[in-house]
């Protein structure tokens, strides 16, 4: 009845937290709490600053919602992938940006861009993979 009682207790504590923070699990709390992504800034570079290694989807040729019906069904079957067969950190996000040539950078620009998909990786063999099965 005791251990009942605590399980009841930690669930209930933890729904609480999740709710107080305004998410609806632990996998979305993580999500919105990274410490390697910093939310104000320019460019993606600077987004991504834990993740050494990034891949954008912007070249029709090379873009892998060909092969689905719709988009989220590619973006569900490229995040399952990954998630099966990444073994550090990685992340995905969509982001409203502009190629700034000069500089060879992406910049974030919420007025004028246009929306790309971007997968950012801790590790170098994580991202070698997943060029090699989606680019």
């Amino acid at each position: 009845m005791l251990e009942l009682l605590r399980h009841k207790y930690s669930v209930w504590k933890d729904a609480r937290f999740l709710k107080k923070h305004g998410c609806d699990n632990w996998e979305q709390y993580h999500r919105n709490n990274d410490p390697d992504v910093c939310y104000p800034c320019s460019r993606i570079k600077d987004f991504y600053r834990g993740y050494p290694y990034q891949v954008v989807f912007c070249n029709a040729n090379s873009n892998p919602f060909n092969q689905y019906g719709d988009w989220l069904q590619g973006l569900t079957q490229i995040t399952n992938w990954t998630r099966d067969n990444c073994t550090d950190k990685w992340r995905h996000d969509f982001h409203r940006v502009l190629r700034n040539d000069w500089l060879g950078d992406w910049e974030v620009n919420e007025i004028g861009g246009r929306d790309y998909l971007f997968f950012a990786f801790k590790s170098e063999r994580d991202c070698l993979m997943f060029n090699l099965r989606w680019l």
